[in-house]
């Protein structure tokens, strides 16, 4: 029986089992995650991950090489924006 082994790692669950227990202390701490998360909390939370995501993206979208084209590329600010749109928040707003 030969034994298969993937020479190219998975990428994407090596990072999420690298950053696990970090994102779950993150996660705790964040009204969004409580019990009972408004509307409000949802769009403060949108409003957080623009406020990072959105010029990491941008900065990353200069480079023709590099790890972070092993993934596919998902830009996830437009979505927060159409989510942010949905609740007639503008995506640049302060929090």
């Amino acid at each position: 029986m030969e034994l298969l082994i993937n020479p190219t790692p998975d990428i994407l669950n090596a990072l999420r089992a690298a950053t696990a227990e970090r994102h779950t202390l993150l996660d705790s701490g964040l009204a969004i995650g409580a019990q009972h998360a408004s509307l409000d909390d949802y769009r403060d939370h949108l409003l957080m991950l623009r406020g990072w995501l959105a010029p990491l993206e941008s900065w990353l979208s200069g480079f023709e090489d590099g790890p972070h084209l092993a993934l596919p590329v998902v830009l996830r600010a437009p979505l927060i924006d159409a989510d942010l749109a949905a609740l007639e928040t503008p995506p640049g707003s302060a929090l």
